[in-house]
């Protein structure tokens, strides 16, 4: 199944520029071929990870905590690309809140599904070795430079 989204429910409650600046990337706003906002990119596939179908006033705190959740666990989901050329920058609460009215079409979870999710995700991504230890390693660059 395909994820389908729809920023047009965020029409109602801001200005068209308001619109546009949300949902076109910075560097795009005055060219004919544009790209999605990276924040509002990320909140779309953000949705089929952390289950949630639209954001809304009631629920725009409850995807913050999920986005904070899964950012503490494995990292910032936005990167220091060419999106974003300064460093990792994680998605705020703030941030949730200026898509209120987007919708996806991605299943949503009950908090204990989500808590599931995290935790075996946090356990598959897991790196566990016994071949070589931090110790081992010290030794040989130790033993390599005497």
């Amino acid at each position: 199944m395909s994820l389908n989204f729809n920023y047009e429910g965020m029409q109602k409650h801001m200005s068209k520029a308001e619109w546009k600046h949300l949902t076109t990337h910075p560097e795009d706003l005055d060219k004919k071929d544009q790209r999605w906002h990276p924040v509002g990119e990320a909140l779309v596939w953000l949705s089929m990870l952390i289950g949630f179908s639209s954001i809304t006033e009631k629920n725009y705190q409850m995807i913050a905590k999920r986005i904070s959740a899964y950012e503490r666990a494995l990292g910032t989901y936005l990167k220091g690309t060419e999106d974003i050329k300064d460093k990792p920058t994680n998605i705020t609460a703030a941030d949730v809140k200026l898509y209120i009215g987007l919708g996806t079409n991605a299943s949503t979870k009950t908090d204990a599904q989500f808590e599931k999710w995290l935790g075996s995700t946090l356990m598959r991504e897991a790196r566990i070795t016994e071949e070589s230890s931090v110790v081992a390693l010290i030794e040989d660059l130790y033993a390599e430079a005497n």
